[in-house]
């Protein structure tokens, strides 16, 4: 009974996917193609005999296997047994005999696959070097930078020439192009830093005469979670090392001399901290030290209240404000680019943890403090022996370590 079954759905199939003998007439191959005939009636301006001699004058390749698989047909076999025979799919060999059908015994070979388009000449990639130093917005376009459909369109549309995406990511590359972001215009010019360090510098050299020590100021933040950096790991994988996805943060307050510098640990930065912070300097310092400080021009650095603290001091604090938006003229971001390199790479669970990791960093001497910048150096000053320290003013704050020279 299960070979009765077997049989009759092998019949079945058979008669849906056999498409030389179809159960209702005709039936189209491939791609709408009229069916193909099989024996005297396939290729019938060709007999057998004709399409043997024609085969020994030809060599091994394309054509001669095509006109093999026209032979077997000739010879009335099934496309699946000469499909077998020869080692290719049933639609390969489909497509070879209606190819002999269609074009006859002289033109089996197919057509050669053009392949890669020729290269544009030197003057026609000339031109396009000459288009491409301008600004897509000559040409028409919203964009300020050069993109892919945008080279097209303008090489179809000027030179009436077709282009490929290939060929113009060939020609790009051929005019010294290459595919990548640009760099955003700097909010202040070269020549405005230059004036500023040219005057910054000729008056930190009077206050530098006048007995002021020379210091840059900054705030920072360095969060709990994801201190994660480059180390050498085995080949062949990514170690896995645990990491605390905590998003609390300590705010830093910070100044840098000339091989020194003081951070604060405070709860937020803002006009009284910072105070707080320029007191404990100062003591620091020395009780009586002047002060020429270099920062930036935050909100709270420029507010009211610091004047009038810098007022209140009489003469013992000079600020000098950097231009907008340009943190490289404060050294005191290299500090913190340094210490947070340092942290990279550790697993701290609470700020408690973080705050005595910065603290044991600080008094073991780990954290060199950056030189500062040529115009913040005045010829002939002397570098102050200050060690370096770290207090931790927070609300919560617990006992403070002593800090190291």
């Amino acid at each position: 009974m299960v070979g009765t079954i077997r049989t009759a759905q092998e019949a079945e199939a058979n008669g849906v996917l056999n498409r030389d003998t179809p159960p209702k007439g005709p039936r189209p191959t491939a791609k709408g193609e009229d069916r193909i005939q099989m024996g005297k009636a396939f290729m019938k301006d060709w007999p057998l005999p004709k399409m043997e001699a024609y085969m020994k004058g030809l060599k091994e390749g394309k054509e001669k296997t095509v006109l093999l698989a026209c032979i077997k047909r000739k010879e009335s076999k099934r496309i699946s047994t000469i499909a077998t025979e020869m080692r290719r799919s049933p639609n390969t060999v489909r497509g070879w005999l209606a190819r002999g059908r269609d074009r006859g015994l002289y033109d089996l070979d197919g057509h050669k696959p053009p392949g890669r388009a020729p290269m544009p000449d030197r003057i026609v990639v000339e031109t396009i070097r000459g288009w491409l130093s301008k600004s897509p917005t000559e040409f028409g376009y919203k964009k300020m930078r050069w993109q892919r459909k945008m080279v097209q369109q303008t090489i179809r549309r000027n030179l009436n020439m077709p282009c490929s995406a290939h060929t113009v990511r060939r020609v790009m590359h051929l005019v010294r192009f290459s595919y990548r972001k640009s760099r955003p215009a700097p909010r202040k010019s070269a020549s405005e830093e230059q004036g500023f360090k040219a005057n910054a510098e000729a008056l930190l050299a009077r206050l530098a005469l006048l007995g002021y020590l020379i210091m840059s100021l900054d705030e920072a933040s360095c969060m709990v979670g994801g201190w994660n950096g480059y180390g050498w790991l085995p080949v062949g994988g990514r170690k896995t090392l645990p990491i605390s996805w905590s998003k609390k943060a300590v705010r830093l307050i910070g100044v840098l001399g000339d091989g020194w510098f003081h951070i604060g640990m405070v709860d937020s930065a803002n006009s009284d901290t910072l105070k707080a912070f320029l007191d404990k300097a100062g003591e620091s310092v020395g009780g009586d030290a002047k002060m020429a400080v270099v920062m930036d021009s935050v909100s709270y650095h420029d507010a009211q209240k610091m004047e009038d603290y810098e007022s209140g001091l009489k003469g013992r604090l000079v600020r000098i404000f950097t231009l907008k938006y340009t943190p490289q003229l404060n050294p005191m971001e290299t500090l913190w680019r340094d210490l947070k390199h340092a942290l990279a790479g550790g697993c701290f669970e609470s700020i408690d943890e973080l705050k005595a990791a910065m603290t044991d960093m600080v008094n073991a001497g780990e954290l060199h403090p950056p030189k500062l910048m040529d115009y913040m150096l005045p010829d002939g000053a002397k570098p102050a022996r200050i060690p370096c320290k770290i207090w931790d003013t927070t609300t919560k704050a617990k006992s403070a370590k002593p800090a190291a020279a």
